[in-house]
């Protein structure tokens, strides 16, 4: 089976190099420059990034910049409420995906040639999956800054879902950002942050569980819709999706049956993404009190500690419904 990869983020660069590793005849594409600056949070869990980067030969431990004592949220009438870390950290992304293919020939281009199957990991652009109706961005502005308001993690959530603010020490500076839909709220959240660097991007918060396959191609990470609604956490589920596809390859030559199989198994594993997504979309419409807010409350902590925080929903219950 020959395979083709659009996009090396953090999908791309760790399916190709399963694939790699393992043999297959796999080529990946990727238009953005070398020296490209990855926007994102660099906040993930350290534990469970540790369980798929020893699958490549990577020690996670040798990336991590800053580890979470005490995790703050607020917003929406909350008063400031700190939670221990268990696991998050702030880690150096940017090299992490350079060394991950450093052995590895890449393709500093579009995606191109005929292939047995096609992979769509370009993330929000689903360059070879296409558009989608009812999908749902976010966008972000990120600055890299020599000082910050809190020295540990801190999150702020914007009042009826529209997004939060977020900031993260690193390794010496920290990482202040804010994504919403409306492009005020950010501008205004990050008033009075210096920056040393300022970037940004649009992020999916709409699962497209059902968007996943099209003809010989089969979307992974972000393109799919891989990014928890709540946190905005998208690496390492991104990176599981791509673990699940490798898999699927490995296991089912049968292009149907490999497609099944691999819809079925993503759905399964992140099946709570639904549960979250409608919780931010009631929170959008004004619905704060409803049923399905109330079960998605177990979908919400599933969530945080997934990210690395010893989260407990009870103690903003009230400040939720």
């Amino acid at each position: 089976m020959t395979i083709g990869i659009a996009g090396l983020g953090a999908a791309g660069t760790y399916l190709v190099k399963r694939l790699h590793d393992a043999g297959f005849d796999v080529r990946a594409f990727d238009p953005k420059r070398p020296d490209h600056y990855i926007p994102c949070g660099y906040a993930t869990n350290e534990f469970r990034a540790s369980h798929f980067m020893k699958k490549i030969g990577i020690d996670f431990e040798d990336y991590i910049l800053a580890r979470a004592k005490n995790v703050i949220f607020t917003g929406s009438g909350m008063p400031e409420i700190p939670f221990p870390g268990r696991g998050l950290c702030t880690f150096d992304r940017n090299k992490l995906q350079r060394d991950i293919i450093s052995d590895i020939s890449t393709v500093n281009g579009h995606f191109s040639g005929n292939y047995d199957l096609a992979v769509d990991a370009s993330g929000v652009s689903r360059s070879l999956l296409g558009s989608v109706r009812n999908d749902f961005l976010m966008y972000t502005k990120e600055y890299v800054s020599k000082e910050s308001k809190h020295d540990d993690f801190y999150f702020r959530y914007f009042e009826e879902g529209r997004g939060y603010f977020w900031e993260f020490p690193l390794n010496g500076s920290y990482h202040i950002g804010a994504g919403s839909s409306d492009p005020e709220i950010i501008s205004e959240s990050l008033r009075g942050y210096s920056a040393i660097r300022i970037t940004g991007r649009a992020i999916r918060l709409s699962p497209l569980f059902k968007d996943m396959v099209r003809e010989n191609i089969m979307g992974v990470g972000e393109s799919i819709g891989t990014v928890s609604p709540v946190t905005g956490e998208g690496i390492l589920p991104s990176i599981e999706s791509a673990e699940i596809l490798f898999r699927c390859i490995d296991k089912y030559s049968d292009l149907e049956e490999l497609q099944a199989k691999y819809q079925n198994s993503i759905r399964k594993r992140f099946d709570h993404y639904q549960k979250l997504y409608a919780l931010l979309q009631n929170f959008r419409n004004g619905r704060r009190i409803s049923l399905s807010n109330a079960v998605a409350v177990r979908s919400v902590s599933k969530a945080m500690r997934e990210f690395g925080i010893d989260f407990s929903v009870w103690k903003i219950m009230r400040y939720i419904l």
